[in-house]
């Protein structure tokens, strides 16, 4: 046993991820009659800082200009590697000072993936804003988001069309082919990376907004498991720090939250129009404190669609459901008395209805999102 607690380094996992930087240079992106270079004409949409709560800190004013948007991605990360997202032995001073001046987003899911590469079907989520069975419905299996190829307008691509100017670095998963869409600049990280304070000399910071999150999360021995093919809490949940003009600055959220949400709630912050498609996943209102989240959230792990394997999962409110197709087994906990989902409830009395309300609703979820198991 170590004698002392690890110590994690923020700027590790960020060099590692690798970022996107959204800038927003207007006098270069936006021509002298009022076209962008795309020749269409801006879009006039003002996103609206809204006032915290009282017990909070005041939101940071939104500037008179459009945002930069900084998103920093990491790779099979659990929030427990972040001191201010839940992880008590972590040491992570710059991420911890990033949500002292934003907002912390405390339970905030993945939905999953149809291969054991969650990492690619969950970025292939985030860039598309589309849930799981509807990102590449065609082809259910790692090539599909591996070389994703849609019609839909990718997430830094959105920004490229609204006059910014987009920038990517370190792992990418998603193809060539979306990678161009997506950037005017991309290159690999070759350095480490400076206190956020220090980076911060051409003012810049007023007008960031900055997220931090991770594709997924990753057991590292819960439940006896090792990696991220499954649907507890330690692989489903993510960390997400959000700071930046707009954005209520000390706060804490618990509302419940998909990782794909993150495309329109940046565009809403940012002032642009995020694809109709994406906008029921949007969190920007849980974010200002002006809205409890989502009722529910759901998430399907598959290996294989033509298989009756994986597991399907549903969370409402502090209860969580597990169910295993291939043997009909669930597991029921509940997560404000037992985070690391230790007792497993359902066929303890007095749950049986429990399981029923939380099984009911998994089933609906299953047949209106296109599940392969029940088509």
């Amino acid at each position: 046993m170590f004698n002392r607690r690890p110590k994690i380094i923020a700027a590790v996992f960020l060099v590692v991820a690798g970022p996107f930087l959204l800038s927003s240079v207007l006098s270069a992106q936006t021509k002298p009659n009022g076209t962008k270079p795309n020749g269409t004409k801006p879009n006039a949409a003002e996103a609206n800082g809204t006032k915290a709560p009282a017990a909070e800190a005041p939101a940071a004013k939104m500037p008179a200009k459009r945002p930069n948007v900084l998103i920093l991605m990491t790779d099979d990360m659990s929030r427990h590697c972040v001191g201010a997202t839940g992880g008590v032995q972590a040491l992570t001073p710059n991420l911890d000072a990033i949500a002292k001046r934003g907002t912390v987003m405390r339970n905030v899911v993945h939905q999953g993936g149809f291969s054991g590469a969650i990492c690619t079907c969950s970025r292939a989520m985030i860039l598309t804003g589309r849930s799981l069975w509807t990102v590449t419905p065609e082809q259910l299996d790692y090539r599909g988001p591996a070389q994703l190829a849609t019609e839909d307008t990718l997430f830094p691509e959105q920004y490229r069309q609204a006059g910014w100017q987009t920038f990517g670095t370190g792992k990418w998963h998603n193809g060539n082919a979306a990678l161009l869409r997506c950037f005017d600049h991309a290159e690999a990280i070759t350095g480490g990376m400076l206190p956020f304070s220090k980076r911060d000399r051409g003012g810049a910071r007023d007008n960031t907004i900055i997220l931090f999150t991770a594709d997924h999360g990753l057991a590292v021995g819960e439940h006896g498991l090792m990696g991220k093919q499954n649907l507890y809490d330690g692989s489903w949940r993510v960390p997400m720090i959000l700071a930046g003009p707009g954005i209520p600055q000390g706060a804490q959220r618990k509302g419940l939250a998909y990782l794909h949400g993150l495309y329109p709630t940046l565009a809403s912050f940012s002032g642009i129009d995020a694809p109709e498609h994406s906008k029921e996943f949007e969190f920007a209102s849980t974010v200002r404190g002006q809205s409890q989240g989502l009722p529910a959230v759901y998430g399907a792990y598959s290996p294989n669609v033509k298989r009756n394997q994986g597991v399907r999962a549903v969370r409402i409110g502090g209860y969580k459901l597990l169910y295993y197709p291939h043997n009909q087994r669930k597991q029921l906990f509940n997560l404000t008395a037992d985070p690391w989902e230790a007792q497993d409830l359902a066929q303890v009395p007095g749950f049986s209805v429990k399981v029923d309300q939380l099984f009911d609703s998994l089933e609906q979820w299953m047949q209106s999102s296109g599940d392969p198991l029940v088509k």
